[in-house]
């Protein structure tokens, strides 16, 4: 989508989009993305309804944001391809 501003305003943007969302959640932690610091990113939700989890993560690049999301029960965990798939296609973009 198209986007102006920084990644920390599009990490803003895409918090209020998951917590103020019916059944939304609240911020359960941020995270650079490893292969790309300081240019994409990783937040994550718990989500209130249905009980689950939520990863976004997201980059920017020529006024033009991406954001790939996961989501998953309670008791999943992010599988390591969803992890390098993000890297890969976002890294990729920056």
């Amino acid at each position: 989508m198209p986007f102006q501003g920084a990644p920390s305003d599009l990490a803003t943007h895409i918090l209020e989009s998951v917590v103020l969302a019916p059944g939304g959640g609240r911020m359960s932690g941020t995270h650079a993305l490893a292969e790309c610091p300081g240019a994409a990113g990783e937040i994550d939700f718990v989500a209130k309804r249905p009980p689950g989890k939520i990863a976004v993560f997201f980059s920017i690049r020529n006024s033009t944001a991406y954001e790939i999301r996961w989501s998953g029960s309670a008791s999943d965990v992010l599988p390591p391809e969803v992890l390098q798939f993000a890297q890969r296609r976002l890294c990729r973009v920056v």
